[in-house]
């Protein structure tokens, strides 16, 4: 609830605090009053959460609370795991921690994706075959009710890359479609689906992985655009989108080449992509995510502990998964005490995540663990039979050549792409 302190005039009182008769704190700004250089800094990392035992056993409460509280984590990303467990162990994270946790689901295939007994859903560009919108609108509702009620409250979805390289070995069929205003117009529907139900959607890859030849969890790929392309067929997207939903936005590890916002380094670690582009020019105001800082792409910027404050230096908010998350915790507290970082800087970060919990309704929550919603979840046939439909709308004739010319003893070979579960960054 906020805070409303009334102040009435007295003799002798300063001519300020007669003018100002109200101040409106919200929970995330009286909060942020009370917290440490330490526990803001800690606000903005984010780390991993595996389930690998029973919650119920007492050595797994402790090791999990001490790690949360070693850096005051502001969030956890989960992987693949049931989703019961995964749920109880959720809980038990938010009660352990002293404030609310930003909890983080990579969900671009839906909750099952991750979360074993939840719905899994077809690629984002089995989406924008079928022709219908609203099918991307139903995903996103779905993905997050299901999300929801593990205790999850952000999805690193949807992908808004154009995929314009055919080569392109990690975004593909991920993106919905080789053109922006597709792109833009399912993406937009996802999240707006996403957003419906209470969650926060967070879009990738800015300012967009579709142009490269690269994997950037393995390498560091370079997007060579020019001005028009850049702005015209990668950016758009991102721009539509966030016009139309409140949504977070996760970096690229991708070098942008050969137009007005080129660097030399991965976009992540760019003030000229993240501030001049995204917080200036397209004026956006959310929580920026950086990719994960442990993939091969973001090893350019030097050791795990300047890779988070290259990041912060560039304008992310949340740093996911340093793989060092206390010895980075360290330096950007000592990079701040040494003036390399301004002690304003950490807490424009740390206020947007503290304002986002607060619209999430974090603060007010009980997190019950596993919950009626969750057991209606698991396994629900209806989603599963509406993901089957969604498929099957997808199939696309490239070639109107039917029947296929086989021999009696003919064989079709049919492959299939599988992305793996077990894959530990977005």
């Amino acid at each position: 609830m906020p805070l409303l302190l009334a102040f009435t005039g007295c003799p002798g009182a300063p001519a300020d605090l007669e003018a100002e008769t109200a101040v409106t704190w919200s929970w995330a700004d009286s909060l942020l009053r009370t917290l440490t250089l330490e526990e803001k800094v800690g606000q903005m990392l984010m780390i991993d959460l595996p389930v690998t035992g029973s919650i119920a056993d007492e050595d797994v409460r402790a090791a999990l609370r001490d790690r949360l509280s070693r850096t005051h984590a502001g969030g956890v990303v989960l992987f693949a795991a049931d989703a019961v467990p995964t749920a109880q162990t959720v809980a038990w994270a938010q009660y352990a921690s002293q404030v609310p946790l930003l909890v983080a689901l990579d969900a671009e295939w839906g909750a099952g994706y991750r979360l074993e007994g939840l719905t899994r859903l077809p690629d984002a560009m089995a989406f924008s075959a079928t022709g219908n919108p609203e099918r991307a609108r139903w995903a996103g509702q779905v993905t997050a009710r299901e999300a929801a009620s593990a205790g999850i409250s952000v999805l690193f979805a949807p992908t808004v890359d154009v995929n314009t390289q055919p080569a392109n070995p990690v975004i593909g069929t991920r993106s919905y479609a080789d053109h922006p205003d597709s792109v833009a117009r399912y993406a937009s529907a996802f999240a707006a689906g996403v957003a419906s139900v209470g969650l926060l959607p967070v879009l990738k890859h800015f300012p967009g992985h579709g142009a490269t030849s690269r994997d950037s969890h393995v390498d560091l790929p370079i997007a060579e655009s020019d001005d028009a392309s850049f702005m015209n067929v990668h950016v758009a997207p991102f721009r539509s989108v966030l016009s139309r939903v409140e949504a977070g936005v996760m970096t690229a590890h991708v070098i942008p080449r050969g137009h007005a916002y080129a660097d030399t380094v991965a976009a992540t670690f760019s003030h000229r992509v993240v501030t001049e582009l995204l917080r200036d020019s397209l004026a956006f105001k959310g929580l920026v995510f950086t990719d994960a800082l442990n993939m091969a792409g973001a090893a350019s910027a030097g050791t795990t502990a300047e890779r988070a404050i290259r990041a912060i230096e560039a304008g992310a908010d949340v740093l996911l998964m340093p793989p060092d998350e206390e010895g980075t915790w360290l330096a950007i507290i000592e990079a701040v005490r040494s003036g390399r970082l301004s002690a304003a800087r950490i807490d424009s970060s740390a206020a947007r995540i503290l304002r986002t919990k607060e619209a999430l309704r974090l603060h007010a929550a009980s997190f019950p663990g596993v919950t009626q919603e969750l057991f209606a979840a698991i396994e629900r046939p209806d989603n599963r039979r509406e993901a089957r439909y969604v498929a099957r709308e997808a199939v696309t004739v490239l070639k109107d050549d039917l029947p296929l010319p086989l021999a009696a003893s003919g064989s079709i070979l049919l492959v299939s792409v599988e992305h793996r579960a077990a894959r530990r960054q977005p």
